[in-house]
């Protein structure tokens, strides 16, 4: 919000809103998943750039574990050379599985054990936003991993439980181990609370509140 202001310093604004969008509850996972056995399922969901996204890192990364993991994509905006360079690769062990209905995603994330999020954060979006896909993943029980430059992210690190939620310098993915994501010892089970209900109640609330003022109305 401060930045979006920033941008528009010769327009009066005086009335922002903050809305985040997080998932309905209904995608809410109550699978612990106290332990993963390998091969560890991640996924990635979204528009996909070989310029743009870590994809060619976290892709050699995976390839690098030796069956010991897998990456299924799913996209319908992926420039013409990323997807031919996924499918160059090992589909055993990258999977390009093509669009997905949006309705479609809980039960089908709720099969991998950990989301990945890929920006290099090349624009000040990719740095300072919390994208949708951090909460989707987190509420459909996956941990994530993601750029550790994404500074927004880190305040959703959670300490001495799981899901996971773990920044990765993808530059070096070669310093990470699948134990990052497999070991839960002393961690305990804390699913995410980031759902959309509240936050539109929240909104109707004041939106109510300001067509009292409005009108005149003491409140």
């Amino acid at each position: 919000m401060r930045l979006f202001i920033s941008d528009h310093q010769g327009v009066k604004i005086s009335n922002t809103k903050i809305l985040p969008n997080y998932p309905p509850k209904s995608w809410k996972s109550e699978n612990r998943k106290e332990l993963y056995r390998p091969p560890v399922k991640f996924v990635y969901l979204g528009a996909l750039s070989l310029d743009t996204m870590y994809i060619r890192e976290f892709s050699e990364w995976v390839i690098g574990q030796k069956g010991q993991a897998s990456l299924s994509i799913y996209s319908g905006n992926i420039t013409a050379d990323t997807k031919a360079y996924i499918q160059s690769l090992n589909p055993e062990l990258i999977r390009f599985q093509g669009e997905v209905n949006y309705f479609k995603l809980p039960d089908i994330l709720k099969q991998y054990d950990a989301g990945v999020i890929l920006y290099k954060g090349h624009i000040p979006n990719y740095i300072y936003n919390a994208p949708n896909k951090l909460f989707e993943y987190w509420a459909c029980g996956l941990d994530v991993w993601f750029p550790k430059k994404m500074q927004s992210i880190l305040h959703y690190v959670p300490v001495g439980s799981y899901p996971k939620i773990v920044p990765v310098d993808f530059e070096y993915p070669d310093s990470y181990h699948l134990t990052d994501i497999t070991d839960r010892e002393g961690l305990v089970y804390k699913p995410s609370i980031y759902f959309c209900e509240e936050e539109f109640g929240k909104l109707v609330i004041q939106t109510m509140g300001n067509q009292r003022s409005d009108s005149g109305v003491s409140q």
